[in-house]
């Protein structure tokens, strides 16, 4: 029966990409975590190494600039991407809209890995940053108080293809934007 427990408590952990003690859906490495997204848990199993989670973004404040976060599908990559989540932390209270974005900002932070533990996958998409002079159509905008925040809890995702991208931007120019973008890939 102890055996039992353990078993259970140790995939508890794994399934929350946690380490043991650090609460449900945190960790070390990223304190904040996305959850109950209805439908997710499900699609992700049918989906296996097309689910990504947690691609981060960082853009510091600049002088006169808009900071922005953007997940960008890149031309040729053969696959939607859909988009379930994104989530933002400013330092102070101010807006964050989300717009679409056609074209890839200037900074690459990199691709996310699959949640599929051990799959060594990563997406096709990718991450970036900018501080821009000026904002683009919002179609979403969102306060965003001190810390984390679900800026667009999307119950049935926004899908996009290869050259499209959406992004994360702070309408108050000079302040840091931190975000989140939780989605899934799908061959077109």
């Amino acid at each position: 029966m102890k055996r039992l427990l353990l078993a259970v408590l140790f995939l508890a952990n794994v399934a929350a990409n946690t380490s043991p003690g650090a609460g449900f859906g945190s960790s070390a490495a990223s304190p904040a975590r996305f959850t109950n997204i209805v439908g997710v848990g499900s699609l992700a199993a049918l989906l296996k190494n097309q689910f990504f989670n947690y691609a981060t973004c960082v853009q510091a404040a600049t002088t006169s600039m808009n900071s922005v976060c953007q997940l960008y599908n890149p031309v040729g990559s053969g696959v939607n991407v859909i988009l379930f989540q994104v989530r933002c932390a400013t330092p102070t209270n101010v807006f964050v809209q989300l717009e679409v974005a056609n074209t890839p900002r200037t900074t690459s932070l990199g691709t996310a890995s699959s949640l599929s533990f051990g799959s060594g996958v990563v997406s096709k998409s990718v991450i970036y940053k900018d501080a821009i002079a000026s904002l683009g159509t919002a179609l979403i905008t969102r306060q965003a108080p001190v810390g984390y925040v679900s800026a667009a809890p999307i119950s049935t995702g926004v899908a996009f293809g290869p050259g499209q991208g959406i992004e994360a931007a702070v309408t108050t120019q000079n302040v840091q934007i931190s975000c989140d973008f939780q989605f899934i890939e799908t061959p077109q």
